[in-house]
């Protein structure tokens, strides 16, 4: 339940939680860090999967039924009485309705019905969302404490338009090295050896620094997939373009909208790469990107049920001083698909800075999952709106893939030795494999939670915001 290492001040003067390879004689000891397995960090501090686990264990359980909702309790020898049920309403995110229910009569391993006196909504996505807590202080817990926590869909799903008008004029302009698409307050530029993203500029304000905007199949592993061999087997995931062929690149402009589209062949990974950039001349953006797998030489692989793909999305770095998030869909906290029953649909306020998690090995953190749009801002209020017709894997982080990937094994490396970094690091992904869970020596994570490789499709758009205006 809890890490087992010890602090340690290191010269720079971080706190790192040792374990294996940092004790005695090198070959007295193990470089795996089993003194690191626990729900709870040696300082006590809860991992994010230590509220995945508390979700499961929760023995309140609730359905819908009409307006009532059905109540188990799953205790085996105390009632609910000294339980409160607190409810509200929420239509994409906001709270419309909410109230609370102090009498919960319901014996142990009994079934009891509570009336609920809300307003079902007649449009936009809904959830009732409901909370147990302690109405008296009971042994270690205090009052107030959730015990129990669920959220029912009621009605409605969250749509968003999927077509850019044209809005304001664009023009292509070329040189030997760049496509550029501009306007009367947009440049926006394509690398013609890459095909990628070369800048976003709009207002005067630049949202992508040095590093090109770029699909991305590869997560920094974790050590669930340490166990799964991943970081050896999925390697040619790793950076595909940079073996990649681009067989076609071409840009144009047709009725007050310009178009960008790239191909590219990925033999490495038996697949083809399109990318298909939409813009109008307010800077918005539609991206749709496409997986085209080679079937016929994939039935031919040995090696098939190892052909995975460990993410399908964009990676796109942004410049200092983007540091304000809103987004609506799962958290508050971390969350990846076979890993979010704790983490309900809402609207979250964060920084950048709160979404990494120091574990004890550096490894993939900070995903958002079900997101149906995300915001991140700078402090002017300038910043970029992601949507999307489908719901999307997001994070964003000061904390670079090529820091947080310590390579292809486990081996004396901390969560301190991580070089932190002005920029914003955003993936928004169609979505990566999940994390798994079922042991951490060997096990992949569920089939249903796994990409494997076959052809995708997904697309978002960009839209630049500027607040304060």
């Amino acid at each position: 339940m809890v890490d087992q290492c010890f602090q340690h001040i290191n010269a720079k003067g971080d706190t790192v939680y040792t374990y294996g390879v940092d004790y005695g004689p090198k070959e007295s000891v193990t470089k795996y860090n089993v003194a690191a397995k626990g729900l709870f960090y040696a300082n006590r501090m809860p991992y994010p999967h230590a509220r995945e686990m508390k979700k499961v264990y929760q023995d309140i359980h609730s359905s819908l039924k009409g307006n009532t909702i059905e109540v188990y309790n799953e205790k085996f020898f105390a009632s609910l009485d000294n339980v409160e049920l607190k409810w509200e309403v929420a239509v994409d995110g906001r709270i419309v309705q909410s109230g609370k229910i102090s009498d919960l009569h319901i014996g142990p391993h009994q079934i009891g019905y509570v009336n609920i006196p809300f307003v079902r909504p007649t449009s936009g996505e809904s959830f009732l969302n409901l909370t147990y807590s302690l109405k008296q202080a009971e042994s270690l817990l205090s009052a107030g404490h959730v015990v129990a926590t669920e959220q029912l869909w009621l009605s409605g799903i969250y749509k968003l338009g999927t077509s850019i008008n044209a809005d304001g004029e664009v023009k292509i302009k070329q040189d030997n090295n760049l496509v550029n698409i501009v306007g009367n307050n947009i440049s926006i530029s394509f690398s013609k050896k890459s095909g990628l993203l070369r800048s976003y500029q709009v207002k005067s304000v630049n949202f992508v620094d040095t590093v090109e905007v770029k699909p991305s199949f590869w997560r920094a592993p974790t050590e669930n997939d340490f166990g799964a061999k991943f970081p050896s087997k999925l390697k040619a995931w790793k950076d595909p373009l940079s073996k990649a062929k681009l067989i076609l690149f071409n840009a144009r402009v047709k009725n007050g909208i310009a178009t960008v589209k790239s191909v590219y062949d990925m033999p490495e990974v038996l697949s083809k790469l399109s990318v298909e950039y939409t813009i109008n001349g307010t800077g918005k953006m539609w991206v749709k990107q496409s997986l085209e797998v080679d079937t016929v030489n994939l039935g031919k692989d040995p090696n098939i049920k190892d052909r995975l793909i460990p993410r399908l999305g964009m990676n796109w770095v942004l410049p200092a001083g983007f540091e304000t998030i809103d987004y609506y869909g799962r958290g508050p906290h971390e969350n990846y698909q076979d890993r979010n029953y704790s983490a309900p649909v809402g609207l979250y306020h964060q920084t950048v800075k709160e979404q990494y998690f120091p574990y004890v090995i550096p490894q993939e953190t900070g995903n958002k999952t079900d997101v149906r749009w995300f915001r991140i801002a700078n402090a002017k209020g300038e910043g970029l709106l992601v949507q999307s017709d489908s719901l999307l894997s997001i994070s964003a982080l000061h904390y670079l893939d090529n820091k947080l990937d310590i390579g292809d094994a486990i081996y004396d490396q901390h969560a301190a030795d991580v070089a932190f970094t002005q920029l914003t690091q955003l993936h928004i992904d169609y979505k990566q494999m999940g994390v798994g869970g079922i042991d951490s020596w060997s096990a992949r994570p569920l089939n249903q939670y796994l990409l494997p490789l076959k052809s995708y499709t997904y697309s978002f758009c960009v839209i630049p915001e500027f607040r304060n205006e």
